[in-house]
C-alpha cells in the first residue's frame, strides 16, 4: 500500500517567491483600504495613513527576509559541516595500509608500523562518528545527513577488525555513543 507523503516545504519552496509577490500585493490592498478606514475615523490625513501601513509593510518584510535569510544560513552551515566531515573521513582513508580493506583480524599480520596506523585511523574514526552524533544531537546536523553516516558507518562495522577495535576501546567513549554504535552493529 503505497503511503501519502506530503512534505510542505518542498512542495512551497518552489512557489516561494510568487507567493511572497502576492501576499506583499495583498498586503498593500489591504493597507490601503484600512487607511481610508482609519483616516476617516482619526485626524490623519489618506497619506499619513498609508505612510504608517506602508511602514509597518515593510517592517513586516524585514522580519521575514530576516527570518529567511537565518534558514539560509543554517543550511549553508549544514552545508559546510557536511564538506568538511566529509573531507575528514576521505582524508582517514588515505591513511590505512592497504592491507587492511582485507579484513585482517589479526594485528601480528601488519607490521609494527602499519599497526600503529591502523589504531590512529580506527581511534580517529570513532572521534568523527561521536562528533558526527555529536552535532546532529545539537541540531546543526539533519535527519537525512545522519542516516548516510550511519549507513557509512553500519558498512564500516562489517569489518570484522572494526568490530574488534570497537570492543577494545569503546569504554573511552560516552555512554551516549556506545549506545548510538552499539545500535548500529
Amino acid at each position: 500500500m503505497a503511503s501519502w507523503n506530503w512534505d510542505f516545504k518542498k512542495q512551497f519552496k518552489p512557489y516561494l517567491p510568487e507567493f511572497l509577490g502576492g501576499a506583499v500585493a495583498i498586503a498593500f490592498l489591504i493597507v490601503w483600504y484600512i487607511s481610508l478606514l482609519f483616516a476617516k475615523a482619526t485626524d490623519l490625513t489618506i497619506y499619513e495613513c498609508l505612510t504608517l501601513g506602508v511602514s509597518l509593510i515593510a517592517l513586516a518584510l524585514a522580519i521575514l527576509g530576516a527570518w529567511l535569510g537565518s534558514n539560509q544560513f543554517k543550511t549553508q552551515h549544514q552545508l559546510n559541516l557536511f564538506s568538511e566531515f566529509t573531507k575528514r573521513y576521505h582524508e582517514l582513508e588515505q591513511t590505512l595500509p592497504n592491507c587492511f580493506f582485507n579484513d585482517c583480524v589479526e594485528s601480528n599480520k601488519y607490521d609494527c608500523d602499519d599497526q600503529i596506523k591502523i589504531k590512529r585511523y580506527m581511534l580517529q574514526y570513532f572521534d568523527l562518528c561521536s562528533e558526527e552524533l555529536f552535532m546532529r544531537q545539537k541540531h546543526f546536523v539533519n535527519d537525512e545527513t545522519m542516516e548516510l553516516w550511519k549507513r557509512g558507518m553500519k558498512t564500516k562495522f562489517m569489518n570484522n577488525s572494526f568490530r574488534a577495535f570497537w570492543e577494545q576501546n569503546k569504554l573511552i567513549y560516552t555512554a551516549d555513543f556506545r549506545y548510538f554504535i552499539n545500535k548500529i552493529i
